[in-house]
């Protein structure tokens, strides 16, 4: 049985769990991917004042989060796919919903997920995963860097981390950028370059943990 304390921690580690340690991993470039397809272009919805952003609405999932191959394989299963979700499930200072597509003709399955913590930041995460194996993962968080003074508003560090699986070796890509006004703000990060860097060893571990904790949101909600 869980305490209501882990709980707490468990969710806002959903919200706001980041990489650990620094220990490289074999790394190797990713390979273009039969999946997807490169995505079409289109519109991001309307951001419009005193309206929740899309991007923090934790019920939309129809928008382009800035990967081109996570919204491309998004386009190509959103229609003719097993499609099921869990919504507004809320455990502490986070909420999540998630959205599940599986394609039973190529033995994918997408999980993406979107948390929101309201003033401590917010999330967006998408798992791929290949014969019941991550393929590709993305974990976006809006994080507090700085709280706010007397002089100065709250400093908001934003970063998307992707993770390739293949086999035994792991392709890490970070982008990462400061903000202290989040209205207005292209959390498609579309002008920040991805940078590569060494992966941990324990991410394929810490990932699908993220996973199994977001899955099992729903049974911790009711156990507590």
């Amino acid at each position: 049985m869980f305490t209501k304390e882990l709980l707490v921690m468990l969710s806002v580690m959903v919200c706001c769990l980041a990489a650990c340690n620094s220990k490289p991993a074999n790394t190797a470039t990713a390979a273009p991917d039969s999946i997807a397809k490169q995505p079409d272009t289109y519109a991001q919805p309307e951001r419009v004042a005193f309206l929740e952003d899309p991007f923090k609405d934790i019920n939309r999932f129809d928008i382009a989060v800035g990967n081109d191959f996570i919204d491309s394989v998004y386009q190509a299963y959103a229609t003719g796919t097993d499609t099921t979700s869990e919504r507004d499930l809320c455990l502490g200072d986070a909420c999540t919903s998630y959205l599940t597509i599986e394609n039973s003709n190529e033995n994918t399955t997408l999980y993406m997920a979107k948390t929101n913590c309201y003033e401590y930041g917010f999330g967006n995460d998408q798992f791929l995963l290949k014969n019941d194996s991550l393929y590709f993962t993305r974990r976006f968080n809006v994080n507090v860097e700085e709280y706010p003074t007397a002089q100065t508003d709250t400093k908001w560090r934003i970063e998307e981390t992707v993770h390739w699986f293949n086999g035994d070796s792991v392709t890490r890509y970070i982008r990462t950028t400061f903000t202290r006004k989040l209205d207005g703000f292209d959390f498609t990060l579309k002008n920040v370059t991805p940078v590569l860097t060494p992966a941990d060893t324990s991410a394929y571990a810490n990932d699908v943990e993220h996973l199994k904790q977001i899955l099992t949101l729903k049974e911790k909600i009711a156990a507590d």
